[in-house]
């Protein structure tokens, strides 16, 4: 079969754009919070996401809160009752009286105060229900982009092969990498013939090519040659060890 022409006019060439990086369409009231949460600027992905974490930070610091108020109403009762109970070995019953109408209103002032707070955090809920839906629509979108970006990014380095330009980094569709970790780049199928078994099963497992636990090392330097768009005559005679 013969290669195919990938062949492109010469002149720069922009990198194919991280997903993580495109703005979003989303109206500007969906931001709306009650939290001073700063909307997101741009609305690129990955801003929006940041923003959906620092929403349920806000709402566990506010169940903190709701928590620390339900423990100072629970001392508040026990002084009441303490209170109440001295009541009847005393004769000073008007002070006593005042002192649990005082200590009665802190506790209905507490209450209301956690009833609001528990209609702030419950509608702080509902939007990190609706941010996180959106979220997880982002993040299928993202997953469901990383094979296209694994075909432009290797038919775009066979073109560069060709030009003798340096090619772009090509990234693993599953778990992060090869970038960033100990594993050697690949620029050439004699770079491929130089890896050894574990970093072969590392480099196939990253771009999702399944293999059998019997598979040859000389057929996964094959999958692997093939799912990196090594497709030129002398790419293809190359004989793997």
């Amino acid at each position: 079969m013969d290669p195919l022409d990938l062949q492109q006019p010469s002149g720069p060439v922009d990198e194919p754009q991280n997903p993580l990086n495109e703005e979003l369409d989303i109206p500007d009231d969906v931001f709306i919070n009650q939290e001073n949460v700063a909307p997101p600027q741009p609305k690129t992905r990955a801003n929006v996401m940041q923003f959906e974490q620092e929403l349920s930070q806000k709402a566990g610091m506010a169940n903190d809160e709701v928590y620390r108020a339900r423990k100072r109403v629970e001392r508040v009762e026990t002084a009441k009752y303490k209170v109440q109970k001295a009541l009847t070995q005393t004769n000073n019953e008007n002070s006593l009286i005042a002192l649990i109408r005082t200590i009665s209103n802190d506790i209905g002032s507490i209450n209301r105060n956690i009833s609001t707070m528990q209609t702030t955090i419950s509608a702080m809920q509902t939007t990190i229900s609706a941010m996180q839906t959106d979220i997880n629509s982002i993040k299928d979108e993202v997953s469901g982009m990383k094979p296209l970006m694994l075909y432009v990014r290797t038919s775009e380095n066979a073109r560069r092969r060709e030009l003798r330009e340096p090619p772009i980094p090509v990234p693993f569709l599953v778990g992060e990498g090869p970038d960033g970790t100990d594993l050697p780049s690949i620029n050439s199928v004699e770079d491929i013939e130089l890896l050894d078994l574990e970093q072969l099963r590392r480099f196939l497992t990253g771009y999702n090519v399944r293999y059998a636990s019997r598979t040859s090392r000389v057929n996964m330097k094959i999958m692997l040659r093939d799912t990196l768009g090594f497709c030129t005559v002398n790419d293809m005679r190359m004989n793997f060890s």
